[in-house]
């Protein structure tokens, strides 16, 4: 995904609507797990990108630990939402949702 994506009107009204900040739809493409044309980051995910980023943070010199503790700040904020969905097509980011918003359910048979 290349920083000069392009947002549908779609996906900038449902941004709007779910709280959701280019600043999150950016990180989830940086670093979410690819599924089809979505970008996951889970809360699972999302802990260990933030345990792995603390780590290279230490080694990192001053002016990547800045680029580093932005992200940190930005996957924070994405875990206390329980993870961000963004799905994307052709460098056009086309919708976005909270990763709890479509809780699965289980089929029960009798």
């Amino acid at each position: 995904m290349k920083p000069s994506a392009t947002y549908t009107m779609h996906a900038t009204q449902r941004m709007h609507e779910r709280g959701i900040t280019q600043a999150h739809t950016q990180i989830v493409l940086k670093y979410g797990e690819i599924n089809c044309d979505s970008y996951v980051l889970n809360q699972k995910n999302t802990q260990k990108t933030i345990h792995d980023l603390q780590k290279n943070c230490r080694k990192a010199t001053p002016s990547q630990q800045a680029s580093l503790q932005h992200d940190l700040k930005i996957l924070k904020q994405i875990l206390d939402k329980g993870g961000v969905v963004v799905v994307e097509y052709n460098n056009a980011v086309l919708t976005c949702y909270n990763f709890n918003s479509h809780k699965r359910r289980k089929n029960y048979h009798r």
